[in-house]
């Protein structure tokens, strides 16, 4: 499973800066344990929880 942080985000999903990106994550996060998913890490993302929110693929750099 692939991890996304703020800074990963801005680097590979262009019309982010830190703080957007950082907000969208703990949104996610938010999301995910509300439904009952274990999050070990509220600083980081998978890959696939992103993709689902921003509603495209994410081509790796």
């Amino acid at each position: 499973m692939e991890w996304y942080t703020a800074t990963r985000i801005v680097r590979e999903v262009k019309g982010f800066d830190f703080y957007q990106a950082r907000e969208l994550i703990t949104i996610i996060n938010k999301e995910k344990k509300d439904k009952g998913y274990y999050i070990p890490n509220m600083y980081q993302v998978p890959k696939e929880w992103l993709e689902q929110r921003l509603g495209f693929k994410i081509k790796n750099a």
